[in-house]
């Protein structure tokens, strides 16, 4: 009954005083915005609670973030000192195995040409003599040994083995010498296999000699499958002319290796 006479009473104003009724209708339209606006005003809160709410949500991850990581080197640290600790026994062991001598090294062998090559007197009847060089190894081989003549390497372990021969000659005041020289060494090998020495590796070179200032070095190497039993020797000519002043291990020598395969 209140409702149906709140609806006539506007019509009533208007038929009585039509003033009064707009004057009514302002004010229900006032009290209609001032809720719409309180209304307004409580979602606006709401809604900047629930801002600052997720900021500070947001702040409590970041700064939880910053703890660990700024605690995590620590740890990590600990981690890598207790590793380092636990690796250095066998990092020591390892370092005291490598200054150990090895019994599995490989068969290696260096040798040096043995001066001198001829007797003084020897050069008197010329230079073009023929004959093995005579040798001397420093420090013992291993998986080698030297023949009684000090002219035969002997191989003690079948495989494949890496042969590198140098020989230097150089001219000699006082023994005179032809225009031209022919200088040629010959590694020959020794086997049971063949009735006769084979050549391994051969050098040769031919030299103009206009006085007796000159020197040749000559190089060869190559890889070769060896037999227990085995020997090589280095026949050369012209050995009154060999290099036997300096160094001579760096000048004249005969190195063989053992290259493991597989």
């Amino acid at each position: 009954m209140g409702v149906w006479l709140s609806r006539m009473a506007p019509m009533e104003l208007r038929r009585e005083d039509p003033v009064r009724a707009e004057i009514y209708n302002m004010l229900l339209e006032s009290d209609a915005f001032v809720h719409s606006h309180r209304a307004l005003r409580r979602e606006l809160c709401i809604t900047r609670l629930a801002t600052v709410i997720l900021a500070l949500l947001l702040c409590s991850s970041f700064c939880l973030l910053f703890f660990i990581q700024l605690h995590r080197p620590a740890c990590n640290e600990k981690g890598q000192i207790a590793k380092a600790n636990a690796e250095l026994p066998l990092r020591v062991g390892a370092h005291v195995a490598a200054r150990e001598p090895n019994p599995e090294k490989p068969p290696s062998a260096s040798l040096r040409i043995r001066c001198p090559v001829m007797s003084p007197d020897s050069l008197k009847t010329g230079y073009n003599d023929e004959g093995y060089i005579k040798w001397t190894i420093k420090p013992e081989p291993v998986g080698f040994s030297l023949g009684t003549d000090n002219e035969s390497l002997v191989i003690h372990q079948v495989g494949t083995y890496r042969i590198s021969v140098q020989v230097t000659y150089r001219g000699i005041e006082g023994v005179s010498c032809e225009e031209q020289i022919v200088l040629f060494n010959e590694l020959q090998r020794s086997t049971e296999a063949y009735g006769e020495a084979i050549t391994a590796l051969e050098l040769y070179e031919t030299i103009y000699c206009s006085s007796f200032t000159w020197r040749k070095s000559m190089y060869s190497e190559g890889v070769l499958t060896l037999e227990k039993g085995d020997m090589l020797k280095l026949h050369s000519n012209n050995r009154s002319l060999l290099d036997c002043g300096g160094n001579v291990g760096a000048k004249t020598f005969l190195t063989v290796h053992y290259e493991p395969t597989g």
